[in-house]
């Protein structure tokens, strides 16, 4: 119908603002954007974008260290993501949780979700996702554990899926994070 095209089309231009906001630094605006979204996309049945401004309100909560409400958005992300089968997402969002547990350097919950992570990411998959968690696999090991063999064997796995599978700053994250070992 054209009322849900029209929906449709409203609802992505008000994420392209939330994303605007955010490239502003006015995560205020951002956020608030983004919560007001919820409630129509979920009347609406939009899941994908759902998750989108879930996975969303999880990265900017957490870039803005808030890590009670970036928890609770990527953990929605990934629910909603399990229920349909969305593995990106669902790898993003297990990315987003393993940097709110480093940063609160809680490794062994971090390397849980990184476990988790590289296995779907794997499967779907998503090879940017597999270099960075990889590489986080690496720090967890480097940091947590003082292993360096399996820090460094972590280290060059990311760096090689990076360098046959992706853009040249997720080849740089590896290199950066070998030099740390």
């Amino acid at each position: 119908s054209k009322k849900a095209g029209d929906n449709f089309r409203i609802n992505r231009i008000l994420v392209a603002y939330s994303i605007l906001y955010g490239a502003e630094n006015d995560y205020e605006n951002s956020i608030k954007t983004m919560l007001e979204l919820i409630p129509r996309l979920e009347m609406e049945k939009d899941g994908d974008l759902l998750r989108t401004v879930y996975g969303n309100l999880g990265s900017t909560y957490l870039y803005i260290h808030n890590y009670q409400l970036a928890e609770k958005y990527y953990q929605l992300c990934a629910e909603a993501s399990i229920k349909v089968k969305d593995e990106w997402r669902l790898s993003q969002s297990y990315n987003g949780l393993i940097d709110i547990y480093l940063e609160k350097k809680d490794y062994k919950t971090a390397l849980e979700y990184a476990n988790k992570g590289l296995e779907v990411a794997e499967h779907g998959g998503d090879f940017e996702c597999q270099a960075l968690t990889n590489q986080k696999k690496s720090e967890i090991y480097n940091t947590y554990f003082n292993d360096f063999d399996k820090s460094l064997e972590y280290g060059l796995k990311g760096l090689d899926i990076a360098r046959n599978h992706s853009n040249i700053s997720v080849v740089a994250a590896a290199l950066i994070n070998l030099s740390n070992i």
